[in-house]
């Protein structure tokens, strides 16, 4: 088989795990990536390949195993890139078309959506993490207000007690 580009590579990927997810046979694979891509290959070519698919998913389900992060990481990052890249199309568009400004009014308008989308993006991102069960936006500052709170705690204890200065409790401002 002649050597394929990136572009047919990942084709091909994408229609070996669509004969897989569909459960056709390995024959079946074979006539399905001929009338969909127009490659003949040999059976054993086409099992290893298989063999290395599921080597690399397990390998990302590894990934995605160690790290709850990752696929966030990966799924979000990715679809930012894309956003970028319409954003950056849009900007050669309008700059590129100065006398035409009905194409200009159009890209124009097709780049606040994207910013638009870009900004929920990122207003979802909360979500999705903590969807996970944790709170990444507690910085570890906060570990120590705990501790802050326990020696205000503490001072007001010996408040009650008769202890300290009644200076500490006053606070900074006043009416």
């Amino acid at each position: 088989m002649p050597r394929l580009t990136v572009a047919q590579r990942e084709s091909l990927k994408k229609a070996i795990l669509t004969a897989s997810i569909n459960r056709l046979t390995i024959a079946e694979t074979k006539d399905f990536v001929k009338d969909k891509l127009g490659f003949d290959m040999s059976l054993d070519y086409l099992w290893r390949l298989k063999a290395s698919l599921r080597k690399e998913s397990q390998e990302q389900i590894d990934v995605y195993r160690k790290d709850k992060f990752a696929y966030i990481d990966e799924a979000f990052t990715k679809r930012l890139r894309e956003f970028e890249d319409n954003q950056s199309i849009l900007r050669t568009i309008i700059y590129s078309n100065k006398d035409n400004p009905e194409a200009q009014i159009k890209a124009v308008a097709q780049l606040n959506e994207t910013t638009i989308l870009i900004h929920n993006l990122f207003s979802m991102l909360p979500n999705l993490v903590n969807g996970l069960g944790v709170d990444a936006f507690v910085s570890s500052s906060n570990s120590n207000s705990n501790n802050n709170n326990d020696s205000i705690e503490e001072v007001i204890e010996e408040q009650k007690k008769g202890k300290g200065n009644k200076e500490d409790l006053k606070p900074e401002w006043s009416v």
